[in-house]
């Protein structure tokens, strides 16, 4: 049966529901789950931290979801654990969301409604998103992060894409789609590392897409794939550094 209680998280106070362990698991670590909750108004703070796991009266519970709802939340730094298996934010104004580094990936669930988010990193194709009239200014691809699937995301509202994903070497979504074609808010693509191919018309349409940086791992551009974009368009490859193949 779940407790309520309040647990302090950095400066503030949040409502959490705990569940005990599961009995006879055979494991005196194996920690209960702790559900995350918080609501208030008008905060502002430059970096909250979400830990992977939280204490309680001697006990060890795993935070498993995370709830954050309030219309005038605003925090430079949202930390979240890759661990947790739900995150939910609503109404809020985040102008970096970041991962722990030590937690394990798993088949988190994120859901975003009428957020605004300057940065927002994707680590892996098990995580979900879930977007609803949210904006993202800067997406980063990283790691595990093979596939895009961007369709019920803004993405009329990316001014930036950056790529560092080594298994990403293709640069398409779900059932091969482009999802940056005709995106007119993109300004800046700059792919790190990973991609080696980008198909016909990846960024065609793209018509304030000045910047445009690729590794030196991108071996094929397909057909009008920067056509119709800005005039001014400038496609650099990065230099590789010294002692690299």
């Amino acid at each position: 049966m779940a407790n309520f209680i309040k647990l302090p998280i950095g400066k503030f106070y949040w409502e959490a529901s705990l569940r005990a362990p599961l009995l006879g698991c055979g494991c005196d670590d194996e920690p209960g789950g702790a559900s995350l909750y918080y609501q208030s108004a008008y905060d502002s703070e430059k970096r909250i931290e979400i830990p992977a796991s939280v204490l309680y009266e001697g006990s060890l519970y795993a935070v498993e979801k995370v709830n954050i709802t309030h219309e005038s939340t605003e925090w430079h730094s949202l930390l979240l654990p890759l661990s947790a298996e739900s995150v939910r934010l609503s109404m809020q104004k985040i102008s970096q969301i970041e991962y722990q580094p030590e937690t394990t990936i798993s088949g988190c669930e994120y859901m975003f409604s009428y957020c605004q988010i300057g940065t927002l990193p994707l680590w892996s194709n098990k995580q979900l998103y879930h977007f609803k009239k949210t904006t993202v200014d800067t997406l980063i691809v990283e790691k595990e992060t093979t596939r895009l699937r961007l369709s019920q995301l803004e993405p009329e509202s990316i001014k930036n894409l950056v790529i560092r994903s080594p298994g990403m070497k293709k640069l398409y979504g779900y059932a091969s789609e482009t999802p940056f074609k005709g995106v007119v808010s993109l300004e800046s693509v700059h792919i790190e590392q990973g991609v080696e191919i980008i198909p016909a018309y990846s960024f065609y349409g793209c018509k304030r897409l000045r910047t445009v940086t690729l590794s030196q791992t991108v071996k094929r551009i397909g057909r009008s794939a920067f056509a119709d974009c800005h005039p001014d368009l400038q496609l650099e490859y990065i230099k590789p550094i010294e002692g690299e193949p």
